[in-house]
């Protein structure tokens, strides 16, 4: 009997070791992972707002399949990154493949339950410039004004994203020949942004 007692803190230190490296691993891998996402990210981001769609695409693709395997396929993060991929296809003029890419960001959220929230509303408010790129007026303005609502509701209406909001949703209506309509709208954003 007594060699079997000796073997239980053997193996119990044995297990322990295991799982000390595993973490260490997983803890080594999660951190380069995010060092990774954010040198991808932050290049894709100077390219794109440089006006170089093209230098942006390889970058963010790298950055969302970091994200993809280091945080998961289903996260509010990785959502964002898509959305950004999208944002990238559409500069390109590639809009073919910025739309699944839009409706799988969208779908996360919905997943999350997190529709209520900033980030929902800004892939609405891109989701609707994807839109109006293909002339879906009719369909961007829906877009646009679910964003619109969703930021009055987490009380932003005296910011700058809610006034360009607005914005979009006078241009949506200005490209159905709804002139009237977006009028006032654009004066209100216009009433907002002289003061933000």
């Amino acid at each position: 009997m007594s060699p079997v007692i000796e073997d239980q803190p053997k193996a119990a230190k044995s297990l322990a070791k295991s799982i000390l490296v595993k973490t260490v691993f997983v803890t080594l891998f999660v951190i380069l992972g995010f060092c990774l996402f954010i040198y991808f990210d932050g290049v894709a981001c100077s390219m794109y707002y440089t006006g170089h769609p093209d230098k942006a695409l390889e970058p963010t693709k790298r950055a969302l399949w970091v994200q993809e395997h280091v945080i998961g396929h289903d996260s509010l993060e990785t959502a964002n990154t898509r959305k950004n991929l999208a944002r990238v296809y559409d500069a390109l003029g590639r809009f073919d493949e910025a739309e699944p890419l839009f409706a799988e960001a969208m779908k996360t959220y919905a997943v999350k339950n997190a529709q209520n929230s900033l980030g929902y509303s800004e892939i609405l408010c891109f989701y609707g410039d994807h839109q109006m790129s293909l002339r879906k007026y009719d369909d961007s303005l829906n877009s646009y004004r679910e964003a619109r609502k969703i930021m009055s509701a987490l009380n932003l209406t005296a910011t700058r994203e809610f006034a360009w909001t607005l914005q979009r949703v006078a241009n949506a209506l200005k490209a159905l020949n709804r002139r009237d309509e977006a009028a006032p709208v654009d004066a209100e954003a216009n009433k907002i942004l002289g003061k933000a």
